[in-house]
């Protein structure tokens, strides 16, 4: 059996929960709790539907308050419409930015930057105001701290022409330090911009970073391709409830911050290819305001062999979210890493979705340029995911592919 893995400040993590567990009213009532002295991993887990159904005096510490000072109210996209708010401290998030910008000295320029102009696209669910809308003006999408939402409809496929020159329009206005972006809408907004023959859509200067969702590789060779600056592309991990919780380096290995965080890798269902895999459990260190202990994210990880560049943060491979894998007969996931590796950045591919009809049957849809569709190649792919799965692959080409309730582009379509 594959054991636990753990990274970071053992005794701040264990401080951590000795606060929520004295100023903390669902910590303090929760049954089963350990007495102190306890190992931390005899900790019930914590997950997102205890903060959603005690939100906001049962998980923000006793004496504090949404509204204080310097206090940020988050707001997490909700896949399913589930979506989680919570609060944190401005400062514990600069922290852990700071932290993860550092990993990669593609980004240095940021860090010497006093306020990092930024634009960000992705669903309309992550921010709170209001993108979704044609009407909504260039003002209503500006945030306290200076970032700028571009405009972007729930269905991210049906976005309309009119909200796509807006979007390109600011971006190339706006100028700023950091393009922050899901990867599957950001490949879009460059498509789209092809499209309208606008051949030069991401501003000089402009660092690239992309979390929300997995990237796709035909999603990265779109973003690549439209870098014509030597703009920077790194991956990040974060959250709505954290903030930055990882970030690629400049060798390319996504790291973990163990250093803002205690991590622990659990162990769980093994991968379609019989190495192990880990949901990430987080807890948060220092947070005097909403305290998170063994916090179960939903995210799939590998471990990555050993990185140059130098750091001792845990090297991690992104696998996507357990709810978005899909489980083989025999009970092993395919998760979206794995699903992507098979499919790769073939140029005739731009998005794609693969759902389970049941009993081993599964459709692969997709869109793409029919120009560059290679016939003999599509009938390679459809034998790689019919290996991969274990089942009858259908495949076709789609006009449409819909996002998920929250806005986010979801490659699995596991169980619909």
């Amino acid at each position: 059996m594959t054991r636990l893995l753990a990274f970071g400040d053992y005794d701040a993590a264990y401080r951590e929960y000795d606060f929520a567990r004295r100023n903390v009213p669902f910590f303090r009532s929760r049954e089963a709790a350990p007495v102190p002295g306890a190992a931390f991993d005899q900790i019930p887990p914590t997950s997102k539907a205890d903060y959603r159904a005690n939100f906001p005096f049962g998980i923000i510490a006793e004496g504090r308050l949404p509204t204080d000072p310097h206090v940020q109210r988050l707001q997490s996209s909700g896949t399913e419409g589930d979506r989680l708010s919570t609060v944190a401290h401005e400062f514990l998030l600069a922290e852990r930015m700071w932290c993860c910008l550092t990993l990669n000295r593609d980004l240095e320029p940021l860090l010497r930057i006093p306020k990092i102009r930024t634009c960000r696209y992705a669903a309309p669910n992550c921010s709170d105001v209001e993108c979704a809308s044609p009407t909504a003006t260039t003002a209503d999408r500006i945030l306290p701290d200076g970032t700028l939402i571009l405009p972007v409809h729930h269905d991210l496929l049906t976005t309309p022409d009119r909200m796509i020159e807006t979007a390109l329009r600011e971006l190339a206005e706006y100028r700023p330090d950091m393009i922050y972006a899901d990867p599957t809408h950001l490949a879009f907004l460059i498509r789209s911009a092809r499209r309208l023959g606008i051949e030069d859509p991401i501003p000089a200067g402009a660092a690239i970073v992309l979390s929300y969702s997995f990237a796709t590789e035909v999603s990265l060779r779109a973003i690549r391709g439209a870098a014509r600056h030597g703009n920077p592309v790194v991956a990040a991990i974060s959250m709505s409830e954290f903030g930055y919780l990882g970030m690629q380096c400049h060798c390319g290995t996504l790291h973990l911050n163990s250093s803002d965080f205690y991590l622990e890798l659990l162990p769980t269902e093994a991968a379609a290819g019989g190495e192990p895999l880990f949901e990430l459990a987080v807890t948060s260190v220092g947070d005097r305001l909403c305290p998170h202990v063994r916090y179960l994210t939903g995210d799939l990880y590998r471990l990555a062999d050993s990185c140059a560049c130098g750091t001792g943060m845990p090297g991690v491979q992104l696998e996507g979210r357990c709810k978005d894998s899909l489980t083989l007969a025999d009970g092993r996931l395919v998760t979206p890493h794995a699903l992507d590796a098979a499919i790769g950045a073939r140029p005739w591919v731009d998005i794609y979705q693969i759902g389970a009809r049941g009993s081993g049957d599964y459709d692969f849809r997709f869109i793409g340029d029919p120009a560059e569709e290679d016939r003999e190649d599509c009938d390679r792919l459809q034998g790689a995911l019919e290996t991969l799965l274990q089942g009858r692959v259908r495949m076709g080409r789609a006009a449409y592919l819909p996002a998920a309730r929250g806005g986010k582009f979801m490659t699995i379509r596991a169980g619909r």
